[in-house]
């Protein structure tokens, strides 16, 4: 009696194991191709659409791994020279509407299906330079600017109302808005491999604006070449009361134990 029920409790796990494995969401219809050469090397981001619906233009591994995991590149390690190489157009749509976080746990098991990955996370000791606040008393510099929400409507309205307070990019100024502390303003200042951490201890919502000779990645309007513009250093100081440091400490990353190129379709 005993042997029986412990049999059926085994049965029972093992079912409920393959349910749970089941239950794994999944795109009702996936598009995975190759981009077309003619294509530029940028193209739409990895997003997810009303309706529950998912497309990446000219996207690679990688940027489908930090779209899924909310993970910014320097997190991501391992793997081989394609998966931030090879460019992949992707349309995918669920069976009904659901949110951004459901579409998300969909790409991972898109990555696991058609590109067979599998990957695991691990801590390890990196350098980065952290983002801090430059001045003694912590006070902030002018052009860093408290502000309630981050969200496009608000920050449209605030440069057409106050033009001078909120600037717009361009004429050798960027700007932008970073919510619960400075960690979008920090991705902007990542330079090459070596990433940038927001160790401000801000919280708050933030518009800020910068002038500098250094171009920040994914911005436009800076222009390097243009000598009377104040270094990076000396506007992140004298313009938003930051500064950088450099540091080395653990940082949680996600491995690629492998992967393989897709079968199109």
């Amino acid at each position: 009696m005993v042997r029986a029920i412990a049999v059926w409790i085994g049965i029972g796990l093992l079912g409920a194991s393959i349910c749970a494995q089941e239950a794994k969401p999944r795109f009702d219809v996936a598009s995975v191709k190759l981009a077309e050469s003619k294509i530029l090397q940028i193209g739409p981001i990895p997003q997810a659409l009303p309706g529950g619906r998912f497309y990446a233009g000219v996207a690679t591994v990688a940027d489908l791994l930090w779209f899924a995991h909310d993970l910014r590149p320097h997190r991501i390690a391992g793997g081989p020279d394609w998966v931030r190489r090879d460019r992949f157009e992707i349309s995918a749509r669920a069976v009904v509407d659901v949110p951004s976080d459901q579409i998300k746990k969909m790409v991972r098991s898109l990555l696991e299906d058609r590109f067979k990955l599998v990957t695991h996370m691990e801590t390890r000791e990196l350098p980065f330079l952290a983002l801090v606040r430059a001045r003694p008393d912590g006070a902030l510099g002018p052009a860093l600017i408290r502000i309630d929400e981050c969200s496009p409507a608000t920050i449209n309205e605030l440069r057409q109302k106050f033009p001078d307070k909120y600037p717009t990019p361009g004429n050798g100024m960027a700007s932008g808005c970073s919510s619960m502390g400075l960690d979008n303003l920090a991705q902007l200042l990542s330079i090459g491999s070596t990433p940038v951490i927001d160790a401000t201890g801000l919280t708050d919502s933030f518009y800020f604006s910068i002038r500098s000779q250094r171009s920040l990645a994914g911005s436009a309007g800076l222009n390097s070449s243009d000598l009377n513009l104040p270094a990076l250093s000396t506007a992140l100081n004298e313009q938003l009361g930051l500064r950088l440091e450099s540091r080395r400490g653990p940082v949680e990353v996600l491995v690629i134990d492998s992967v393989q190129p897709p079968n199109e379709n």
